[in-house]
């Protein structure tokens, strides 16, 4: 109670307690009006005690509230920090299980190791596990043209293609697939037939023979998936079922009841139908491996023996009365379902480099035999396509990675190339590669390749046709290719020099009887050749199209009795050519020879030669005219213009390839003999930061578009390894081969890989997110019901792309 008996309730609040105490004040200041009340005082008194308490309490509530909101806050600031802490070290520990589980799933199923390793990437990008097996599967399906994932729903053991369809044979039944050129292939699994059944696909890849146990002979039409016919009955069960090779006749064996003949039964499967064909006597003097129908449909191949062993041998034979009409030579090898057969001989072994022939000789057919070069100088390493209608042989381009093939048309001679994934023991040298055949509906050859439980459609590209003639390839500006050859691979005889457009491989330019230590550089419309003459380097320069001499030149050599060599371009500028040799180092208008500055006499030039005779500099990246030497004792940084040093690096590098500046030109790395790889600032000439352990580093590539520094590793630097400066340890790698070209890279997103022989150049992707991108491009799709159980828990089970 307040205020005489009255409740708190009927004090003046807000808007009334405000003009109620403005009143009161006018009253009080207005003479002419009478004084309040004692009653009307402690009644406004009251009021405004009451709204101050209010306003207090309001205060201390809204204080309290504050507080609880910046705790609330806070622990909600601490609880999403410590799960998105959580979130992070799940991805990161899943990445890691999925690139390892991607890995060691390479080997025997790629498909599922690609999808492992785009999962790993996309929980993690900078895991080094996750690159690794990034960088892996793309360089494995650098070939890959488009995937049929769990076509049999196991591990494919076999398949064979004919025409646009592909047999494949699982462990348990046979699956046809149809249309294999195309973007979405129809799969069959073929009713009523168990997995260990003799039968054949026709080459036009329409019919499918087989027998059952009880000896029927059935005849399918796959195309259509049409109920089987039946061609024989009560037949023993054959060992061999053929089809002649235009697809037209059936043939297979049968035991005759007498000592050393069998069989043989052959009709038109139209024919067969209608009525079983009579037998034919054919000789058995020994075991029979195979049986082929030829063209000539009186006419039948016969391999006596195990291919495998030096007695074994086809025979021709007459269908009529098996009478032997030609034995081929030791080793041939039956091909094209019996319209060609095979052999090889050896090359001399006192001619270099030279390499087998291959000699395909038709079969019932006048056309005369085709010779073809082999990859290598002898017969062991041969193997045939699961449908015997290519020649399969294997280039060694590293001890590990992916397997490199030449496959060679046995209709016509013709070879091209193929990347294919390696298998676990990188073994293809069997005498049929039962997992690779090759289609050519689509217009230019395809690779079917069963890896695991997919089957890959793997492109081909035509494969170079200079066997025996070693020959050197480099990539060059303009999508075209520079490759150098000689004779004998050595000093002793001219080389010749061409110019191919890349895309056609049509010759642009070609030079011969060229001094083997010729060097050349093409950019533009500008080759520049740089050889010996006397005590000096002589310069030709020529132009492309049309192809002309435009000017010669020689090089300045303050010493001419100075040993070594080099020359380089600026990066991205051929306005200038900066060159040691003769004791010098000078810029050279690269047009017309004539000097941009005095040559600089180098102190001690014998400092900077290296055993081949040669100087290694690298052009200083955003400073014309600024190169690295590496020297004896330390690294230079020289100005070919104003002629003075402006760094010296006291460390002694490792050889050719061991310097690299990063984009800047501001850093320089360094692969020193000690095997470590250092990194200095250039301007200071201070290390920027410990020395980082290389123990297999063999030479710098240079600075990817990534940042990390590029660095061939492992016994013969066939690996690539991306070394992260800031960490100070490797952030990735992968099995490239051969053929990686050193100091090649600044900044870029690709580095050139150069070829020795049977393979092209290529450009090689450095970066992760070109590794994802070309994956995404030909394997874009969700994880199978097998491949989501293999997931870690906390995986993103959405398709990785």
């Amino acid at each position: 109670m307040v205020g005489h008996g009255r409740k708190a309730s009927y004090l003046y609040r807000g808007k009334r307690r405000k003009i109620g105490t403005a009143t009161a004040a006018r009253i009080r200041t207005d003479p002419r009006h009478p004084p309040l009340s004692k009653n009307e005082d402690d009644f406004l008194d009251a009021s405004t005690r009451a709204h101050r308490r209010r306003v207090r309490a309001r205060q201390l509530v809204t204080a309290a509230l504050t507080v609880f909101i910046v705790a609330a806050g806070t622990l909600a600031a601490v609880a999403s920090y410590r799960g998105n802490k959580v979130s992070a070290q799940l991805a990161a520990a899943n990445a890691e299980t999925l690139a390892v589980e991607s890995r060691s799933r390479a080997p025997t199923d790629i498909a599922t190791a690609v999808q492992l390793a785009l999962a790993a990437w996309r929980s993690n990008p900078k895991s080094t596990q996750s690159r690794t097996a990034l960088a892996n599967a793309y360089l494995e399906l650098r070939s890959l043209d488009a995937e049929i994932v769990d076509p049999t729903g196991e591990p494919i053991k076999g398949v064979r293609v004919y025409g646009d369809t592909a047999l494949l044979a699982p462990s348990s039944g046979l699956v046809v697939l149809t249309g294999i050129s195309g973007p979405a292939p129809q799969r069959w699994q073929v009713p009523d037939i168990s997995p260990d059944a003799v039968g054949a696909l026709s080459p036009d890849g329409r019919w499918f023979v087989d027998v059952t146990k009880d000896g029927t002979i059935r005849l399918r039409d796959v195309l259509t998936r049409s109920e089987p016919q039946i061609i024989a009955t009560g037949q023993e069960p054959p060992a061999f079922l053929v089809l002649s090779p235009d697809s037209k006749r059936v043939a297979w064996l049968t035991d005759s009841g007498r000592q050393g003949e069998v069989e043989l039964r052959s009709c038109d499967l139209t024919a067969c139908v209608a009525k079983p064909p009579d037998p034919r006597p054919l000789p058995a003097p020994r075991t029979i491996y195979g049986v082929w129908l030829t063209p000539d449909p009186n006419q039948v191949l016969v391999r006596y023996g195990d291919l495998g062993s030096d007695d074994s041998r086809v025979v021709l034979r007459s269908v009529v009365d098996g009478a032997e009409l030609a034995t081929m030579p030791p080793r041939a090898m039956v091909v094209r379902d019996g319209a060609a057969v095979v052999s090889c001989e050896p090359a001399p072994a006192t001619v270099p480099f030279a390499t087998a022939t291959i000699a395909i000789v038709p079969i019932g057919d006048s056309a005369p035999p085709i010779r073809v070069s082999a990859a290598e100088a002898t017969c062991g390493r041969r193997s045939l396509s699961s449908d015997g209608g290519w020649l399969v042989e294997q280039i060694p381009v590293g001890i590990q990675g992916p397997v490199s093939l030449r496959l060679t048309d046995l209709r016509n001679g013709v070879a091209r190339q193929v990347t294919v994934p390696s298998n676990a023991d990188r073994a293809l040298d069997v005498p049929v590669v039962k997992t690779l055949g090759v289609s050519t509906t689509g217009g230019q050859p395809s690779v079917l390749f069963a890896h695991g439980t997919s089957l890959l459609r793997l492109r081909t590209e035509p494969a170079p046709n200079d066997q025996g003639k070693p020959t050197l390839r480099r990539l060059a500006d303009g999508g075209r290719d520079v490759s150098w050859s000689t004779p004998d691979a050595g000093r002793s005889s001219g080389g010749t020099l061409s110019v191919e457009e890349r895309s056609t491989r049509r010759p642009l330019a070609t030079l011969s009887g060229l001094d083997p230590m010729t060097g050349s550089a093409l950019a533009g419309n500008s080759l520049w050749l740089i050889y010996p003459a006397g005590n000096r380097r002589q310069v030709d320069r020529y132009e492309i199209s049309p192809f002309r001499k435009a000017t010669t030149f020689s090089l300045p050599a303050i010493h001419p009795d100075a040993r070594g060599f080099g020359a380089v371009f600026p990066v991205g500028d051929t306005t200038m050519l900066l060159v040691v040799g003769g004791g010098a180092l000078a810029a050279v208008d690269p047009m017309t020879g004539s000097l941009l500055a005095p040559p600089v006499a180098l102190p001690r030039p014998d400092e900077f030669l290296l055993g081949n005779g040669l100087v290694a500099l690298i052009p200083r990246p955003g400073h014309a005219g600024q190169v690295a030497l590496l020297g004896s004792r330390n690294v230079q940084v020289w100005d070919a213009r104003s002629g003075h040093i402006l760094a010296t690096i006291p460390v002694h590098g490792r050889g050719l390839g061991s310097i690299a500046f990063d984009p800047t030109g501001q850093r320089i790395a360094v692969l020193t003999q000690d095997q470590t790889v250092e990194l200095w600032d250039v301007e200071s000439a201070k290390r920027s930061r410990p020395p980082i352990p290389a123990s297999d580093g063999q030479a710098l590539v240079g600075f990817d578009a990534d940042g990390y520094l590029d660095m061939l590793t492992g016994y013969i630097g066939d690996r690539l390894s991306f070394v992260d400066l800031d960490r100070g340890e490797e952030a990735g790698s992968m099995e490239t081969g051969l053929g990686v070209d050193d100091t090649s890279i600044v900044g870029d997103p690709v580095a050139p890989v150069s070829s020795m022989g049977e393979l092209w150049p290529y450009e090689l992707h450095v970066t992760a997110q070109a590794w994802h991108d070309r994956l995404c491009a030909v394997a874009n799709r969700p994880f199978t019901p097998p491949e989501l159980t293999i997931l870690p828990p906390g995986t993103d089970p959405d398709p990785p792309c």
